[in-house]
């Protein structure tokens, strides 16, 4: 069985900048397919705040307002949100506090262990995802994030096509590949 998440990434929202797409309309093309699939929809998101790139910074307003209106619609549909921070933390922040019920996956971990301590005690409902960089040899900051992270509030995620695993580096990431980052979580673990 296939399901959705639904939303607008945050560097679709830097280009709306440039092309002028409007923040309502954007809602209610959410709004609309939520009403038309939710049996289908199982998030919201991937939204957030990505500051990585230079011209990014002159979006920050645009890109908490895209999402703050993402996470009124989780509210409004009871629905988890899966979150995109990038270069971004406290400003991604700013915005989940006010939302304190509301079920959140920090998708593809890109903080160290200070920020993942932060995030878990003043977000209850939040689970945060590791991918691929859990086994690169100089991801030593995800290790520790990781081994911090409770392991009832730990996703397993690929991004794909991106960040595949270091066994698949250089190679397109897929759902398959899953298997060599639940392999080093494990043994981060001593699981079997």
């Amino acid at each position: 069985m296939v399901k959705a998440t639904v939303g607008i990434h945050p560097c679709e929202v830097v280009d709306h900048v440039y092309h002028r797409i409007d923040l309502d309309l954007c809602r209610d093309q959410l709004q609309s397919l939520c009403d038309q699939y939710l049996q289908h929809i199982v998030a919201i998101g991937e939204c957030g705040i990505d500051l990585h790139y230079s011209d990014s910074i002159d979006t920050l307003d645009d890109q908490q307002k895209f999402f703050d209106m993402q996470c009124q619609l989780a509210v409004l549909y009871g629905l988890p949100l899966v979150v995109h921070s990038r270069d971004a933390y406290i400003e991604t922040m700013d915005v989940l506090v006010r939302y304190p019920h509301l079920r959140i996956v920090m998708h593809c971990r890109g903080y160290g262990p200070d920020e993942v301590r932060d995030c878990q005690d003043r977000l209850s409902n939040c689970w945060i995802g590791y991918t691929g960089t859990l086994t690169y040899p100089k991801a030593e900051s995800v290790r520790q994030s990781f081994l911090i992270t409770p392991r009832d509030k730990v996703v397993l995620e690929t991004d794909a096509p991106y960040l595949a695993p270091q066994a698949m580096r250089g190679k397109q990431n897929e759902p398959s590949y899953l298997s060599y980052t639940y392999q080093q979580a494990a043994s981060l673990r001593a699981l079997s």
